[in-house]
């Protein structure tokens, strides 16, 4: 099975703001372990959640998500279709 790649990043620039130095320099990344297999899924799994915190935006396909809650290692809990985009099923 391949694995979907996802990049953990704050979105700032996106929106007319400015990216600060430390977000563009520490831009954790890691991959779905588990597939997305509901739109309104808000729990979604990755290989490893170090470096994410809460106020950054998951980026899976064209989906953006908040991040509202690092669980655990591996679990993150996440408001889905933000920044305009729509909330849709992922595959890992």
């Amino acid at each position: 099975m391949k694995s979907k790649f996802i990049t953990l990043s704050l979105i700032l620039a996106l929106v007319g703001g400015v990216v600060p130095l430390t977000a563009q320099t520490q831009n954790p990344q890691t991959t779905l372990s588990v597939a997305i297999t509901s739109a309104s899924a808000t729990t979604i799994r990755v290989t490893s959640t170090t470096g994410v915190t809460t106020a950054m935006q998951v980026l899976v396909d064209l989906e953006f998500m908040s991040v509202l809650a690092v669980v655990n290692a591996t679990t993150l809990t996440v408001m889905r279709g933000t920044n305009g985009t729509v909330a849709a099923p992922h595959a890992n």
